[in-house]
């Protein structure tokens, strides 16, 4: 669904991950969806069906729960952090489900980063299913917009002439905050952007262009591959052009 907020269009996606099946095609669809949005403002709504302290649950229902369970939980986080997403589920709130089997928190509010949400809130007698209204708000939309980071076209780190040593420092300095004793995949995510965020104050973008498929690769050798294309296809006529020939003269009398 394509939302317009403000003079920005803002792409919903919901989704139900179901707990007697196995997660991994499910997210494997997911991520299918979200690069076919690329570049684009992106709110993800869905039942994941999984447990985990990264979105409030308690302890007990994501601790000696078998080994599925554990893997949908690995799956999730790691799904999470891995596309670089924003979290939105808020601490000190309702649970989001509500059923026969007790509360737990397993509905979730994604967003590709440059969607600014607010004023997260779970709801607990606006709805009659067993999963809770979770009402929230999308602000500043055409910042939002203008600060998001397409990643249409692949990019790298610059390696050569760069100051190491300042890279270094940044990156000790920034380490120096994460929070150890946050759950491992909370403390990895930590520690990417740490990585990232330095390598691009410090080091800096190269934007691939299309014909450096590798690092060796450049102008002169796409100008041969050029010709040599050229020059195979001028063989492939003039030998079509000899077979015809050849049959024209077996077909006279």
């Amino acid at each position: 669904m394509v939302v317009h907020v403000g003079p920005n269009d803002l792409y919903m996606v919901s989704g139900y991950l179901q707990y007697s099946d196995r997660i991994d095609p499910y997210l494997k669809q997911l991520g299918f969806v979200l690069n076919s949005l690329r570049g684009k403002r992106v709110i993800v709504v869905i039942d994941s069906n999984a447990h985990s302290p990264m979105w409030h649950c308690e302890r007990r229902q994501y601790t000696g729960r078998g080994a599925e369970a554990e893997h949908r939980r690995q799956q999730m986080e790691g799904f999470i952090t891995g596309r670089g997403l924003t979290l939105h589920n808020r601490e000190n709130q309702p649970a989001t489900f509500a059923g026969a089997p007790g509360e737990s928190n397993i509905d979730l509010t994604l967003s590709t980063r440059g969607v600014e949400v607010s004023d997260w809130r779970v709801l607990e007698e606006a709805s009659v299913s067993d999963h809770r209204l979770i009402v929230f708000r999308v602000d500043d939309a055409e910042r939002a917009a203008t600060c998001a980071e397409p990643i249409e076209e692949p990019v790298r780190f610059r390696d050569r002439g760069v100051d190491w040593d300042e890279f270094k420092r940044v990156v000790q300095v920034r380490i120096g905050r994460i929070r150890w004793g946050a759950p491992a995949a909370k403390v990895a995510g930590s520690l990417t952007d740490v990585i990232i965020r330095s390598a691009r104050e410090c080091l800096g973008l190269i934007k691939l262009r299309s014909y450096y498929r590798y690092g060796w690769w450049n102008e002169e050798l796409d100008r041969m591959r050029g010709m040599t294309a050229k020059e195979e296809d001028l063989a492939e006529s003039e030998s079509e052009g000899r077979g015809l020939r050849s049959e024209c003269a077996i077909g006279l009398p």
